[in-house]
């Protein structure tokens, strides 16, 4: 296993930094703070606002008037983040406690004095204490807060007499000790909180020899800080381990006026590098020795118009600088390379040997050199021994098989030798001529790519096999093959002068191309190739990048961004699929032809300074790589460089309602209203170097999954009501997917679409049914109550009216003497008569066009002058206008009828009268009948009520009228009689 190093020897250059700004959606370019949280947002401290940032996007929040939900200042000074992984923001107004997964504030102002409040809350300085309690540095004094944010502790240095009067700056910088307190950089020296005692103790004017004036700055180590003077001509940097009382110092000569203010930034980064950030002067990496407690400046300042004002490194060893000109990343992750020289292998002229192979059997490597053969190393490459000689000193490859047997390709031909003996068993496999390439195929075969042909030797066997393009039975068309792969199907290509095909079942190259479809105007040969799964065939052409092929298509050029990809002298394949690691004139690359991802390193990398060859070998015990180089042999561990296959972890960022409603609380399941079925939920997956690759898709309760591409967010519309499961998960280029992210929701559902209205409706269709039927019902009755009536009348008037013709008609047949037949007749006339009238009655009660009430009173009218006249009795009638559309319903009608006609047969047979009044009024809805007449009258309350009265009275109640009879002996009488018209 190769041992953990740190980053290079010399410093990344500026174009290795990605510059993230206002223009990528920062709130302000000055950045003050950096942190990450749990979950892997890292959180931007600005002057204008605080902001996340996934690796794509970046949210920002400010501060409002309810500062329990947001932040009590956009001034940001600094974060810090809590063990739970919730982080404090100190800032210009207050100290505020943010959830990162609820995205909340909770947010408090130390309460005083107005002249002085503004100072007191502007927290520019904070630690983290082992109890959990946070120290706060403002501009007054010192307070101390517990994990929910309630003030336990406080030292205000300044007077209320002091403002105005005196600049307030109590607080310079802050050291957590690991017995619990907290060493306090003051304006006027150094002080120690007490954290168990909560109390405040000013120091001497010395601390540990430090004079008390000195600047202070902790460097990421438990209990040691970095003290500066700045009165001293040499800038002494003192490093004090305030826990063993030991000291160090280290002097840098100033560069000029400018270099006075450097003490920014002190950040540890790895186990013993040491970033100094300067005001005016940019940065340099420096190395610190824990025991001396002195560093050394490892390269020269970088980014010299850069103002820094923090330094982060996060979970993945990336260097996070906050400038005024905005956040620079760096772009890579942590490199791990380890370089051996091998300064003491020269030729006999003095001149450094270059390797050109590395392989491994059991605990030794073997390293082919030019000019020096073969040598054996340890595994820490320092103890280093010859082998005997392989007939050539000058190495072009190197492989093992099995677990003792070498082969080597050299200039002399293709060697084979055992290690497993006391001597070298050497032998040369083939001709005697330079051995440019060697493969090893799934058969067991090695295969030699030599000037003028390609071997083939069965390492089971001993069999070998040689095409030339001299011989016409084993014939090879061209001279040489630089490069040799094997298809998923078992055929062999060599590239070189030409594109040659070897057929296993032929057992002949049976396919020669001079250049493949599509490369025909490329200047270069293919200088190697390799499989890419399949058919498919990836090489490079030199000088003109690395390409793709398929036979039976056109051969198709990988652009890659980086131009360094463009000049190709070796790509070996790597074990992730379509993945390759290629050798480049300018450093290394690690290249996934699929998704034209890639990784480019070189000294600015942390590579070594030297040209890298030939020869790699992957040791798969240990996952480590390792190059040949021309000074020596580059080593480093193959999953600290490939793309990540660690399954992408996708958060749940929030849910935001169309219609303008509130951003409800994801951790929990949320209910929304009818009214809010428009709405969209956001995600993001937190990746810093391909968040642009980064592939999401969603389901909900259970369906399939939908596919989002990079957008990371989904809209939904017009939502059913109902509960849900929403799920989202994220992949990663390499096609890793991670766990979903889940949030529950419910949709109310309208009024409408309830259980209770469904019964309501359901109640009320049966409640109209129940009410048509009780109608109709009632109609029905009504009307077969009409028709018993007509029946009855027919029965009683008609019926009896005939009957009584019948037998008068009866009589005047039976009676001879003409007296009595006149008689009879005469009385067969007047019976005649009246049951026509009663006919007539009734046949106009029921005809429908005498529903009109101006029909009505018409013929009540016309009925009374004909009786009254015939009488004798002189009459007068009135009737206010009526409209032509009023009707009266046929059951009033005929009630109204026989009470009018009864009043006027009494009037005639009773009254002796010889003057009647007869008037129909319409008073609202009412129509009223008068009839009076100045006959002999009666006393209503004396006389005996006839069947007559009586009738009118009933009569009138079935249509809910009324009737008044008023009458006096020799008055008269008047009868008044009413109902209603609808």
């Amino acid at each position: 296993m190769l041992p953990h190093v740190g980053l290079a020897q010399s410093f990344p250059e500026e174009e290795d930094f990605v510059l993230y700004s206002v223009k990528d959606g920062l709130p302000d370019n000055a950045i003050r703070a950096i942190a990450q949280d749990n979950q892997g947002y890292i959180w931007v401290g600005t002057p204008s606002g605080l902001s996340c940032f996934d690796g794509m996007h970046f949210t920002n929040y400010y501060t409002s008037d309810d500062l329990s939900t947001s932040l009590p200042s956009d001034y940001i000074h600094n974060l810090t983040k809590r063990p739970d992984g919730k982080i404090y923001v100190g800032t210009f107004q207050g100290l505020s406690l943010l959830d990162p997964v609820k995205r909340s504030f909770t947010s408090v102002r130390v309460p005083g004095v107005d002249s002085i409040a503004k100072n007191a809350n502007s927290f520019e300085f904070v630690s983290l204490l082992p109890n959990g309690d946070l120290v706060a540095g403002s501009n007054v004094g010192i307070f101390v807060f517990d994990q929910n944010l309630k003030l336990v502790f406080r030292y205000v240095h300044y007077k209320i007499s002091d403002a105005g009067k005196v600049r307030m700056q109590f607080t310079i910088s802050m050291l957590s000790l690991s017995d619990g307190n907290c060493l306090i950089e003051g304006a006027k020296g150094l002080w120690l909180y007490h954290t168990y005692e909560h109390r405040m103790e000013k120091l001497e004017t010395s601390f540990m020899g430090i004079r008390v004036s000195y600047a202070m700055k902790p460097i990421g180590i438990k209990d040691i800080a970095m003290f500066y003077d700045p009165e001293t001509s040499g800038d002494t940097f003192t490093i004090a381990d305030i826990k063993k009382s030991t000291l160090g110092k280290t002097i840098i000569k100033k560069a000029g006026p400018l270099d006075y203010q450097w003490n920014v930034q002190y950040n540890l980064i790895y186990d013993s590098l040491f970033l100094i950030t300067s005001h005016f002067e940019g940065l340099m990496l420096a190395t610190l020795d824990i025991n001396t407690l002195t560093f050394k400046i490892n390269s020269p300042k970088r980014f010299l118009s850069y103002h820094f004002r923090s330094v982060f490194l996060d979970n993945e060893k990336r260097i996070w600088l906050g400038t005024q000109y905005g956040l620079l990343v760096q772009s890579f992750t942590r490199q791990h390379f380890l370089h051996y020289p091998l300064t003491s292998l020269k030729n006999e002229y003095g001149i450094q040997s270059y390797v050109r192979g590395i392989t491994r059997i059991k605990n030794h490597f073997y390293v082919g050199v030019t000019d020096q053969g073969v040598w054996e190393f340890d595994t820490k490459f320092i103890h280093a021994k010859p082998t005997p000689s392989l007939g050539s000193k000058n190495i072009w490859n190197l492989c093992n098989w099995n677990t003792d047997t070498l082969y080597a390709g050299t200039q002399w031909g293709f060697i084979m030798s055992n290690q497993n003996t006391s001597h070298m068993n050497s032998q040369q496999i083939g001709p005697s001529g330079a051995t440019f390439y060697q493969y090893q195929d799934r058969q067991g075969h090695i295969w030699a790519g030599f000037y003028g042909g390609v071997l083939r030797y069965d390492l089971h066997t001993g069999e070998k096999l040689m095409w030339t393009s001299k011989d016409s039975t084993y014939f090879f068309p061209y001279n040489d093959a630089w490069g040799i792969t094997e298809t998923d199907s078992g055929y062999i290509w060599t590239c070189g002068d030409g594109w040659h095909r070897w057929n296993p079942y032929t057992m002949v190259f049976d396919r020669s191309l001079a250049r493949l479809p599509g490369t025909e105007d490329q200047a270069g040969n293919a200088y190697n190739v390799v499989s890419n799964g399949g058919e498919e065939l990836i090489f490079s052409i030199f000088n003109n990048g690395i390409w793709k092929w398929k036979p039976g298509t056109k051969a198709e050029k990988l652009y890659i961004a980086n131009r360094a990809f463009q000049y190709v002298e070796e790509i070996f394949p790597d074990p992730t699929p379509h993945c390759f690691w290629v050798v480049l004139k300018a450093g290394i690359g690690y290249l996934n032809v699929e998704t034209g991802q890639y990784r480019f390193f070189n000294e600015i990398s942390g590579l070594p300074a030297g040209e890298v060859i030939h020869g790699f070998f992957l040791d798969a015990k240990t996952d480590s790589m390792y190059i040949g180089m021309d000074n020596g042999i580059l080593a480093f561990r193959r999953s600290d460089f490939a793309f990540s296959s660690k399954a992408p972890s996708v958060f749940i960022t929030g849910l935001t309602l169309v219609n303008g409603g509130i951003n409800p609380d994801i951790t929990k399941a949320i209910s929304l209203l009818a009214s809010d079925r428009d709405f969209s939920i956001q995600f993001s997956c937190p990746e810093y170097e391909y968040a642009s690759n980064i592939r999401y898709e969603y389901r909900l309760s259970d369906q399939i999954w939908t596919e989002l591409g990079s957008t990371p967010s989904v809209q939904f519309a017009n939502l059913g009501a109902g509960e849900y499961q929403f799920e989202v998960r994220a992949s990663s280029p390499n096609g890793v997917i991670g766990n979903p992210a889940t949030l529950l929701f419910s949709i109310l559902p309208f009024y409408y679409e309830t259980w209770w209205f469904t019964i309501l409706i359901l109640m009320a269709i049966a409640g109209v049914i129940f009410l048509w039927f009780r109608l109709r019902l009632t109609q029905l009755q009504k009307l077969e109550k009409m028709r018993q009536s007509i029946a009855a009348d027919l029965h009683d008037e008609v019926g009896a009216s005939l009957s009584s013709l019948q037998i008068l008609a009866e009589l005047a047949g039976r009676n001879k003497d003409p007296l009595q037949q006149n008689e009879v007749l005469s009385r067969l006339r007047t019976q005649t008569k009246k049951a026509t009238a009663s006919l007539r009655e009734i046949v106009w009660n029921i005809h429908p066009k005498n529903d009109r009430l101006e029909m009505f009173v018409g013929e009540l009218s016309r009925y009374a002058g004909e009786i009254l006249e015939d009488a004798g009795i002189s009459y007068s009638l009135h009737a206010d206008p009526i409209d032509p559309d009023e009707k009266l319903a046929i059951a009033s009608r005929q009630q109204l009828a026989r009470v009018y006609k009864e009043i006027l047969s009494n009037l005639i047979r009773h009254s002796k009268a010889t003057n009647a009044e007869i008037s129909f009024k319409k008073e609202s809805n009412l129509l009223v009948i008068c009839i009076r007449d100045n006959g002999r009258g009666f006393d209503p309350d004396t006389t005996e009520r006839g069947n007559g009265l009586n009738n009118m009275a009933d009569r009138m109640k079935m249509i809910n009228g009324h009737i008044n009879i008023q009458s006096a002996i020799n008055a008269g009488t008047k009868i008044t009689f009413s109902c209603k018209l609808y």
